[in-house]
């Protein structure tokens, strides 16, 4: 019984510890909506914020396999940012890195 015991203690810290860590990455997760040339929304997608002057990583098959004009990034707080550029792309491994437009030091992200 004791056994028993010391394994829910066990596995009760680690869960609301790990709660704790979801509650802080959650707020480096965006969703990434993908428009065409007429303003269409044609794909959403999620990706990550890696640093706070608004650096994103997130699939490259998002932009590669659709017709991709604009791409406005939503924060977890509502706030909406356009993409400024691309600055890494690695087709291989599925992963590309974008700036945000007009963001200097403000965001959380994951660290």
């Amino acid at each position: 019984m004791k056994f028993f015991c010391l394994l829910f203690l066990y596995f009760s810290f680690n869960l609301s510890y790990a709660q704790i860590n979801i509650n802080e990455i959650q707020k480096s997760v965006v969703k990434i909506n993908c428009y065409d040339h007429n303003n269409n929304l044609n794909v959403t997608g999620s990706g990550v914020v890696i640093s706070k002057d608004g650096q994103v990583i997130t699939n490259w098959h998002l932009f590669k396999d659709y017709n991709v004009y604009k791409a406005i990034i939503e924060l977890w707080d509502g706030s909406k940012f356009e993409l400024d550029y691309f600055n890494y792309i690695h087709k291989d491994q599925d992963l590309i890195q974008f700036k945000l437009k007009n963001v200097y030091n403000a965001l959380n992200y994951l660290s």
